[in-house]
């Protein structure tokens, strides 16, 4: 009898269920492990962003810096926030927890400008220290290597595989050593190696050469459902009567919208674009006195052949007709 005629013949008489071999489900669902992909959201911002601005902080610990940096740098955080681009949603670093509340469009905000915002770790760390020296020059270095990785795996167009997947190494190979130099070990593990999200990156070469280009990865609407039960739970009670209560609320509620969609009664707000992709600013003093109070800006990037000038958009004091001037920096 072969080894797989003896497994079907235990399976099937013998009634002592240690010598049952019992196979998950999703084992006969016919579906390829390739097709498991992994989602952009939750593996490069939610993920790999938010415990690399996570880290920095526990190190900025180590050497009592951290409130100093929030101090230094939410100042120019509330800037851009205050800007409403859509393309570079930020929050402030908050006090306890430093990214609470923070969606993953505020990771990708913070992704784009996580090199000039710790920059600034340079004006509060005293580098007497040769240790601290190395330290920050491991930070440094890991920062930006996640910041090229980022803007070549988001870009519109895709590179190459191998470009990529050199990338993702040397981002894992800094954040190694940067684990290794500083001492600072959560839980006491290297993250590199027990976050589940580090050793994914490596996965993405591969997925970008089967599934095309990550940018325009989609993870579908259901998860939007959660907007129309969170205003019913508001609280931690989990009792029977409790919850039974609450849904029969969201019932009631879901109802009440259907017919109202049937008799076409719009009782929808009406929407207004709380982001844009440009500012327009005031007049052209306004303008200079942004520029002289070292406030960030929000500028147009326009190309000619193979250079480029720096554009802002503002109002003509007379005319109020938009008037731009170049290179205003």
């Amino acid at each position: 009898m072969s080894t797989m005629q003896k497994i079907k013949f235990m399976t099937k008489y013998n009634k002592d269920y240690r010598y049952h071999i019992k196979f998950h489900s999703i084992w006969n669902l016919g579906i390829d492990i390739n097709q498991c992909i992994d989602a952009t959201m939750h593996l490069l911002f939610q993920g790999i962003n938010k415990t690399l601005i996570e880290y920095t902080f526990n190190v900025l610990g180590q050497y009592q810096h951290s409130k100093q940096f929030k101090d230094s740098v939410n100042g120019l955080l509330k800037q851009i926030k205050s800007l409403n681009c859509c393309f570079c949603r930020v929050e402030p670093f908050f006090e306890k927890k430093v990214t609470v509340g923070w969606i993953a469009e505020h990771h990708i905000g913070m992704a784009r400008i996580f090199s000039s915002i710790f920059n600034k770790l340079e004006d509060i760390f005293f580098q007497d220290d040769t240790s601290i020296k190395t330290v920050l020059f491991d930070l440094k270095c890991c920062i930006h290597a996640w910041n090229c990785l980022i803007s070549r795996i988001m870009a519109r167009y895709t590179y190459p595989k191998h470009e990529l997947d050199v990338l993702i190494k040397i981002f894992l190979n800094l954040f190694r050593l940067l684990e290794e130099n500083s001492g600072v070990k959560p839980n006491q593990e290297f993250l590199w190696i027990s976050r589940g999200n580090m050793l994914s990156l490596l996965n993405l070469p591969q997925q970008i050469d089967i599934f095309g280009n990550i940018r325009y990865y989609w993870e579908g609407s259901r998860e939007r459902f959660i907007q129309c039960v969170k205003p019913f739970l508001q609280n931690i009670r989990d009792s029977e009567s409790y919850l039974k209560l609450q849904l029969d609320k969201i019932q009631r509620s879901n109802l009440l919208t259907h017919f109202l969609d049937d008799l076409n009664i719009d009782t929808r707000r009406k929407k207004y674009d709380r982001y844009r992709n440009i500012k327009i600013y005031p007049s052209k003093s306004k303008l200079l006195e942004s520029i002289q109070n070292n406030e960030a800006l929000l500028l147009l990037r326009v190309l000619n052949g193979r250079s480029f000038s720096l554009t802002c958009l503002y109002y003509h004091t007379d005319t109020r007709k938009i008037s731009y001037t170049s290179n205003p920096m």
